[in-house]
């Protein structure tokens, strides 16, 4: 009879699973109400108990270093050394400057926007006398 019952439900094996599995969470979530049911005071003081017991780990707990590079990059990676380089020279905030002009006429003229170019065109062609460097060989623009 069982290998008759096998040869029928042999292309459907998944259905002799799928009742096995729900009849073993069947029975074991009985179990467990039961359990609750006749010993809710011990259940409740267990509980207390491991969570007291684990409670001393958050004294070791340390939060994770939020710098994502330090996280997914490799400790020994050249793109570290250049970052860190980077970051030595240049730091991390972002500089922003900005030129406002003020006139008391419009300054979408062709005269106003000539000037507003002129002083753009200075600011660029700045040069260092110790090193011989221009802000356009620093900067882009």
């Amino acid at each position: 009879l069982f290998l008759k019952n096998l040869a029928m439900h042999k292309s459907q094996w998944y259905l002799i699973f799928g009742k096995a599995v729900h009849k073993f969470f069947e029975r074991s979530f009985a179990v467990c109400g039961n359990v609750l049911y006749d010993y809710p005071g011990t259940i409740i003081f267990l509980g207390i108990l491991v969570c007291s017991a684990l409670l001393p780990g958050f004294i070791l707990f340390q939060e994770e270093e939020s710098a994502v590079d330090r996280i997914w990059v490799p400790q020994d990676s050249i793109a570290l050394d250049h970052k860190d380089y980077v970051s030595k020279y240049y730091g991390s905030e972002i500089r922003i400057q900005s030129v406002f002009f003020e006139s008391e006429q419009n300054l979408i003229t062709a005269e106003q926007l000539s000037n507003i170019f002129e002083v753009h065109q200075n600011i660029l062609d700045l040069q260092n006398e110790e090193f011989g460097v221009s802000l356009s060989d620093l900067c882009v623009s």
